[in-house]
């Protein structure tokens, strides 16, 4: 349970960006993601650090500024190894990032979001087409010792004949 000193300190509001501070794998310290929306009564642990500009600076700009070459180097050139590898906020303070003008922020910003929901119904449609081969292995091809599939085309109606490798082919090493 939080304070509300603690609600008021460590809030989430639109357009803050969470920093990773910790991970086991190493380009995972750093990763940062966009806060799309004021969090009511919500604080972020102390595995995250929050970014919260002093300036005006686009919001889908934030989200894929932190992600480039340039700036995840700097990121893994600032973060400490031991068991883990961190970073902290000092650190996260003496990355340079290139800010153009708010509009042509919001155009870069505008450009990457189209692209990644491009990608992801892409995505979504190859994890159908990737369900629906594996349905198809399933149905295609007969199981526990059966001679017939479940799922024929219509022209066909035979058993399906089991035979050894070693009778079809030669093996060479």
């Amino acid at each position: 349970v939080s304070s509300e000193k603690q609600r008021n300190e460590y809030n989430l509001l639109k357009g803050d960006i969470l920093f990773i501070r910790s991970s086991v794998k190493p380009e995972g310290v750093g990763e940062a993601a966009l806060v799309p929306k004021n969090f009511e009564n919500t604080t972020f642990s102390g595995f995250i650090i929050r970014f919260r500009p002093h300036i005006t600076i686009d919001d889908e700009f934030k989200r894929v500024i932190f992600s480039t070459k340039t700036v995840r180097n700097q990121i893994m050139a600032l973060a400490t190894s031991s068991a883990n590898t961190n970073i902290n906020q000092i650190s996260l303070g003496k990355i340079i990032i290139e800010l153009p003008e708010l509009s042509e922020q919001s155009k870069i910003g505008n450009l990457f979001k189209q692209l990644d929901n491009a990608i992801a119904l892409h995505q979504d449609a190859i994890q159908h087409q990737q369900d629906l081969k594996k349905a198809m292995l399933q149905k295609l091809f007969p199981v526990n010792g059966a001679r017939i599939p479940t799922v024929r085309f219509a022209t066909f109606k035979k058993e399906w004949e089991q035979r050894k490798l070693g009778e079809l082919a030669s093996f060479s090493k």
